[in-house]
């Protein structure tokens, strides 16, 4: 497929997104019409549990499409895309292996989303990161190690990687790893002046 670069990147960006829709859009499609080919007849019991996921992936990602485009005209506009492609498609597939799973694979996208409409209406210059970076950092690490002592697993045995209350489940190295991009960042930043030029 051709892009033509003359477009503006939000253009651009939402060509991209109506490529990955009509993309999920097929192969949720697919996902519904699977038993007849598995059974090799229109008479069977359609699969629709997972459309409920590609509705709310719409929503959220034509949410923040027109937020990123409102706050960042020229922000890249490559990543919303990838990421929203990468996103639905894992979702989808999660809702097909099991309806419980993809209902909450799919809070977590919505959950994930406002934290990108929250991100963006964080001003520009975010010093605090860069002031605090070995806080974040330790932070990530000591909620890492908790695992060791208070660690759990949802679904009984196994490596016991989470840590839960209620009910909640989650894995402290998701956390860590934003935690060590905010780390290396600020890092980086501050010792651009040093770093040779290419």
């Amino acid at each position: 497929m051709k892009i033509n670069t003359s477009l503006l990147p939000h253009q651009i960006q939402a060509r991209l997104l109506e490529l990955a829709a009509v993309f999920l859009f097929l192969y949720s499609l697919i996902l519904t019409l699977s038993p007849a080919a598995r059974e090799r007849s229109w008479v069977v019991d359609y699969r629709w549990s997972h459309w409920p996921g590609f509705v709310i992936w719409a929503g959220l990602i034509a949410l923040a499409h027109f937020q990123l485009r409102r706050r960042l005209p020229d922000s890249d506009p490559y990543l919303l895309p990838l990421a929203a492609l990468l996103s639905g498609w894992g979702m989808l597939t999660v809702w097909r292996l099991d309806a419980s799973l993809g209902l909450r694979q799919s809070l977590w996208l919505v959950v994930s989303g406002g934290m990108l409409i929250l991100g963006l209406r964080l001003p520009a210059n975010l010093r605090f990161l860069r002031r605090y970076k070995y806080l974040w950092l330790t932070g990530g690490l000591l909620l890492t190690a908790l695992t060791l002592v208070f660690g759990a697993n949802p679904l009984g045995g196994g490596p016991r990687l989470w840590l839960g209350c209620c009910g909640f489940y989650f894995q402290p190295s998701e956390p860590l790893k934003l935690l060590l991009i905010v780390y290396l960042a600020a890092y980086f930043a501050g010792r651009l002046p040093l770093l040779p030029s290419a």
